[in-house]
């Protein structure tokens, strides 16, 4: 593995770090009801991230957290009745119309983007160890 990859594993692993601290904000000032599962799911991709640096991750574990994540995303994108809402992918969706309130699905939909961007790039630096 080239220094390159080390230092942007290291990197990707703590901003992952720093991104479940941030979870933490979620439950003390607005008390959201699912900020265990983001915790959880951002400190998987850093400990992830931490097993692809010492070349320990699997190509089957990077394989499955993927389809995981992707499965989530589906999940986020639909209603409870079944429908899709594929505007919760659109940046500008993240805001109310007067800028003043974040929209949670969309939030979510964009947390979940990046944890699969960055599954996507482990399971392609496992790949190559193999």
């Amino acid at each position: 593995m080239g220094k390159s990859t080390s230092i942007g594993l290291w990197v990707g692993s703590v901003l992952f770090l720093v991104f479940m601290l941030v979870q933490f904000n979620d439950f003390t000032q607005y008390n959201n009801a699912d900020w265990w599962s983001w915790v959880l799911m951002y400190l998987a991709c850093a400990i992830l991230g931490f097993l692809a640096w010492k070349q320990k991750l699997s190509f089957y574990g990077a394989g499955i957290a993927l389809g995981f994540s992707i499965g989530a995303l589906c999940f986020k994108l639909q209603d409870d009745v079944g429908n899709w809402h594929w505007s919760r992918l659109n940046i500008a969706n993240f805001w109310t119309e007067d800028g003043t309130e974040m929209v949670q699905q969309t939030n979510e939909t964009g947390g979940l983007i990046l944890i699969i961007i960055w599954l996507v790039i482990l399971n392609f630096i496992v790949r190559k160890s193999y």
